[in-house]
């Protein structure tokens, strides 16, 4: 079997009531691959932020994996790619620098109570 896919996405605008403020938009959109031959789940994610009239936008792209231990115990890693242009300086961890990027590797491990 190849597994189930489940997809996602969602977007959200903000309009700051401050007049200097800019309108920022945000979305993003993914998907989740079960392989329950593998006991896991991969998942690939884009997510995009647009300041509506500049260059000031940033997005990044994540993949992640969750090796499943037993039914409420789990491996996870992430590998993220952040890209910031103009002055963005969205960030992840650290201090964030306009226009400066950063990537990212994440591991750990999940447990539920």
């Amino acid at each position: 079997s190849a597994g189930k896919f489940r997809l996602h996405g969602g977007y959200a605008y903000s309009k700051p009531e401050d007049p200097v403020a800019r309108k920022t938009s945000a979305y993003d959109v993914g998907v989740v691959w079960g392989l329950p031959s593998a006991n896991a789940n991969l998942t690939l994610d884009y997510v995009a932020r647009d300041q509506r009239g500049t260059d000031n936008d940033s997005r990044f792209v994540r993949l992640g994996g969750e090796y499943f231990l037993s039914k409420r115990t789990s491996f996870i890693a992430n590998v993220v790619s952040l890209t910031n242009k103009g002055n963005a300086s969205q960030k992840f961890f650290g201090q964030g620098a306009q226009g400066k990027g950063q990537r990212v590797l994440s591991v750990g491990l999940r447990h539920a109570f």
